[in-house]
């Protein structure tokens, strides 16, 4: 049985005003009895000015199936599991009857919900992007044609990493470098003393038009070599070439990627997988060793991510924040 929520003389429950409607967004609904779903119950509102009645939206709005099974499939899909591979558990272990394009429609969903929320975080509270910077591209199929992922990975105090930016393009040209070096500088909370990449001529591009002559303290090591012991360089680019092998074994599961659309959504949630899910066998994220407080349990932690992420997209369409 419910316990009765403390309200105010008009009978409205007390912080009765944070809720929002979905339809008009008008605040301060009544509350209006309760729903029951798979997921639990859930209270119903009915709006005072447009007279609809709704249930917030928690991230698994409008989903008939558990949201602990929605969130293991997502888990899952980003350690290397297909998408008929994880159809196939939650039949024999959930009891739940999904294909391969529900689990991949959930997968890309909530990858842009939380690639949202993660790139909002980032830049409002910044993370230690550490004093060395690493950028590299991989190459990935679409079909029988080429696409590239640019990866921008940092490496901070006592070498904790954090993966600052990921872009996904059709080419190579020298917009995509300078976007990524961009989102990098946005999020991070100093400049590096070095920039390390390969001999990709578009980095050497974007850090003459993104720092250049404005931050000479930041010295660009361009063209290092794989075997860069042998070629006498100092510097290395080992941890931008670790992240793209581990990006490939990835997408090697896939057989490469259905749709640019596709590939963009699933690539932005491999970021959030790799920064603030995945703890690599240690006791905390690369988000959190680079100083992104995030407070989250390692029980539920995907469930959590989404509910505050779907609380954090409901307020940025609250009057009250307007």
């Amino acid at each position: 049985m419910h316990k009765r929520p403390e309200v105010d003389a008009l009978g409205r429950e007390k912080g009765w005003d944070d809720v929002v409607c979905r339809f008009c967004g008008s605040a301060g609904p009544w509350r209006w009895g309760w729903r029951y779903n798979l997921g639990g119950p859930k209270q119903r509102w009915r709006c005072t000015t447009c007279g609809r009645t709704f249930v917030e939206d928690d991230g698994f709005l409008r989903k008939r199936v558990d949201p602990d099974a929605i969130c293991a499939a997502w888990d899952l899909f980003f350690r290397g599991t297909s998408g008929e591979g994880i159809a196939r558990h939650l039949r024999v272990a959930w009891s739940i009857r999904a294909s391969g394009r529900t689990v991949l429609d959930w997968v890309r969903g909530y990858s842009r919900l939380l690639a949202d929320r993660l790139e909002a975080g980032m830049a409002e509270d910044k993370v230690e992007g550490g004093r060395r910077w690493h950028e590299d591209i991989a190459v990935v199929k679409l079909g029988k044609e080429l696409r590239y992922v640019w990866l921008l990975r940092g490496r901070g105090p006592r070498g904790r990493p954090i993966l600052l930016a990921v872009r996904y393009s059709k080419d190579r040209s020298e917009r995509h470098a300078v976007a990524l070096l961009r989102a990098a500088k946005d999020r991070a909370r100093a400049l590096p003393e070095r920039i390390v990449s390969d001999g990709e001529w578009a980095f050497e591009r974007a850090y003459q038009r993104v720092l250049g002559l404005r931050h000479r303290e930041v010295r660009m090591v361009h063209g290092v070599p794989i075997a860069s012991r042998r070629h006498g360089v100092e510097h290395n680019n080992n941890p931008a070439e670790q992240e793209v092998r581990e990006l490939k074994d990835w997408v090697r599961h896939m057989n490469g990627f259905a749709s640019d659309a596709s590939a963009a959504d699933l690539l932005r949630g491999w970021w959030v997988h790799v920064n603030v899910v995945n703890t690599h066998g240690r006791a905390w994220t690369w988000a959190e060793r680079a100083g992104l407080e995030l407070g989250l349990p390692q029980e539920g932690r995907v469930r959590r991510l989404v509910e505050r992420a779907a609380e954090w997209r409901r307020s940025r369409l609250s009057p009250i924040n307007r």
